[in-house]
């Protein structure tokens, strides 16, 4: 069984990496992303990891997210950066939605409820997709930078998804359903 870590990595990561990946590695599960390693831009917008891959991908051919160069060309104008800059965040975004597209499941670490604006975009996408979500906590109303109605919706769908679990939990639960052998 396979899936994809969704947070914070800015805020969560050190926690994500050293309780929640080897709780799901001890259990059988193969954490397809994040990878375990260490943040190599401190202080940029997306997170690039020492062993990131993605970085190579080119923008313009994945079958996840299809961009065009006139709108990569606009964002950069708008975001006032330079164009490659833009490509390469939609090669990072495309890559961690490929994983989560390959994963069973989407596993939000979200200590005190909090997501931010490039998780719920994820979440949303993986939702969309039929993808199985489930969260550490419930979403804070007043931890988000989101408008109420969208996280209302966004946790109603979670909940319908997958649940709200700690990573300890969801492995039970996982075991229960038949969906994840017991490890020896």
């Amino acid at each position: 069984m396979d899936c994809v870590i969704a947070g914070s990595f800015r805020k969560f990561y050190e926690q994500i990496r050293d309780d929640v990946i080897p709780i799901f590695e001890r259990a059988g599960i193969r954490v397809l992303y994040p990878p375990t390693s260490i943040i190599t831009n401190p202080g940029d917008d997306y997170v690039i990891f020492k062993s990131d891959n993605r970085i190579e991908r080119d923008p313009y051919k994945s079958k996840i997210l299809s961009v065009r160069k006139d709108d990569v060309i606009k964002a950069a104008i708008e975001a006032k950066k330079p164009i490659e800059e833009i490509e390469r965040l939609i090669a990072l975004e495309q890559g961690f939605l490929e994983a989560g597209t390959n994963a069973d499941f989407i596993y939000i670490f979200n200590p005190e409820g909090y997501i931010g604006r490039h998780t719920t975009f994820e979440v949303e996408y993986f939702l969309s997709n039929g993808k199985s979500v489930f969260a550490l906590e419930e979403l804070d109303m007043a931890n988000q930078e989101l408008d109420p109605l969208r996280s209302c919706f966004i946790m109603g769908r979670v909940r319908d998804s997958g649940g709200i679990y700690t990573p300890e939990q969801l492995v039970e639960y996982l075991i229960d359903q038949g969906q994840l052998k017991v490890p020896v």
